[in-house]
């Protein structure tokens, strides 16, 4: 199967990424948080999704 370099970059990074947080979710969103706060710029936006994208679970991290 060839693969897109730039897609298997993207995908490297993100495994790199998710090991760094030990593979746990909350740790993943904390990471992306601090990032966020590092930048001006917004990484993720934690506004509610409209209606239409059907059932959300919350996640809840220990603040």
């Amino acid at each position: 199967m060839n693969t897109d370099p730039t897609l298997q970059e993207i995908w490297d990074a993100r495994q790199k990424i998710w090991e760094e947080c030990g593979g746990n979710f909350a740790n993943l969103l904390e990471y992306y948080r601090q990032a966020q706060q590092e930048h001006s710029h917004k990484i993720i936006r934690f506004e509610p999704l409209p209606e239409e994208c059907g059932e959300v679970y919350d996640v809840h991290l220990n603040e």
